[in-house]
């Protein structure tokens, strides 16, 4: 991973803690990883390599399809049945897909990202002056 790889790394990550501007670059656990909303900032795009699911597609699969992988006893059928399925899962986890049912904005060309933030910022109001009647955070969420 180069110097400018770890920058942006860096930058998305900020991005997504501000859920103000939220970046998918690669795995993402849903929501979770966007402040718990979606739609609460100013976009939420992604890169086509991005994949949304609620958890890790391999982890999923075991779960969800616990019983009907223990129904089948054949092992090598066991583990098709299972590749079958965690392929599906990253057919239809893929950030174009979510674009599709309007979780997301977009899915755009990395070479777009820097258009997209600086777009996001100049449409952001700046903060008010003066002071604070409230707590700047309410709480801080551990996940």
């Amino acid at each position: 991973m180069n110097a400018a790889t770890v920058i942006f790394l860096i930058l998305a990550t900020l991005l997504v803690i501000s859920s103000l501007m939220v970046v998918f670059l690669r795995r993402v656990v849903h929501c979770a990883m966007a402040g718990g909303d979606l739609h609460g900032g100013v976009f939420t795009i992604a890169w086509p390599t991005g994949e949304l699911g609620s958890l890790g597609f391999e982890g999923a699969v075991k779960l969800g399809y616990r019983k009907e992988l223990e129904a089948i006893d054949d092992p090598a059928q066991r583990r098709a049945y299972y590749d079958q399925m965690v392929a599906r899962y990253y057919e239809e986890g893929k950030a174009i897909n979510a674009a599709s049912y309007v979780e997301i904005d977009g899915v755009i060309d990395p070479a777009e990202t820097r258009r997209w933030i600086t777009a996001g910022l100049a449409s952001v109001a700046p903060p008010a002056l003066g002071e604070r009647r409230a707590r700047k955070r309410p709480c801080v969420d551990p996940w």
